[in-house]
């Protein structure tokens, strides 16, 4: 009877050797598993905010783009005009106007003058240096 003892003692030392090696498994295979899944959502947000990092670059670019389209339309089409509006103020011939006519046209030519000036200015910080430091 004692080697049935000991037999029932050994089976039952097995099992609870054979019960915990498998309850060190599941907690091994459930802490692995937890670990994938925190690398996953790591890989995803970081994912993310490359994504959200793109598109505000993104939208930077093209705002400095029109940016840039606006100051060349300002300068190239409007400061044209402007420049040949003043060379055709300039053609008229002072001398022949009155005192009344002379205070207009000095009047329009600074006028003109001033407002060249703004749209060149307006221009100028319109077409900003941030689009070529994108580049």
């Amino acid at each position: 009877m004692n080697q049935n003892a000991n037999d029932i003692k050994s089976l039952i030392i097995i099992g609870i050797v054979v019960m915990l090696s498998l309850v060190v498994s599941v907690l091994l295979a459930v802490l692995y598993n937890q670990r994938k899944k925190n690398q996953h959502r790591n890989i995803l947000e970081k994912l993310r905010e490359q994504q959200q990092n793109q598109l505000i670059e993104a939208a930077v670019r093209s705002e400095e783009i029109e940016r840039h389209r606006i100051a060349e339309t300002l300068h190239d089409e409007v400061g044209a005009i402007l420049s040949s509006a003043k060379l055709h103020l300039l053609g008229i011939k002072t001398e022949t106007l009155d005192e009344k006519d002379k205070g207009l046209y000095e009047k329009g030519r600074g006028l003109l003058n001033e407002v060249i000036q703004q749209v060149r200015g307006i221009s100028h910080n319109l077409h900003s240096n941030i689009l070529k430091s994108l580049d």
